[in-house]
């Protein structure tokens, strides 16, 4: 396993880890971030729409 994905042990105290530094996967990029911004927009408005009709 390469040193930059060995895994983090959690503490016993129970106390939660945050995220390692570096993860494996590549972060978002901003054009699928907007992509999923509108989808929860369009499903949003399809919503309100339900409920008016409702």
């Amino acid at each position: 396993m390469p040193a930059s994905l060995t895994p983090i042990t959690p503490p016993s105290s129970g106390i939660i880890v945050g995220f390692p530094s570096n993860t494996a996967e590549p972060a978002m990029e901003a054009e699928r971030l907007n992509q999923i911004e509108n989808s929860i927009a369009d499903l949003a408005a399809r919503g309100d729409e339900l409920r008016r009709y409702l």
